[in-house]
């Protein structure tokens, strides 16, 4: 199996899986500094939110 074949295997695979899109982020988070900063700041965003959805205590 060549080179090409495999990476079509792969993508197939990860496209199946649900996973492409995430690869394909982290693929390029790694070549952008500003990308990698925009990220983290969103997942820190989401957990803080998340955490102040479960520690209030309004009714």
């Amino acid at each position: 199996m060549n080179q090409k074949n495999k990476h079509e295997v792969v993508n197939y695979t990860l496209g199946i899986a649900g996973f492409a899109t995430l690869v394909a982020l982290l693929k390029s988070v790694t070549q952008s500094k500003a990308l990698t900063a925009m990220v983290l700041v969103g997942v820190l965003s989401v957990i803080t939110f998340f955490y102040f959805l479960l520690n209030s205590n309004s009714v």
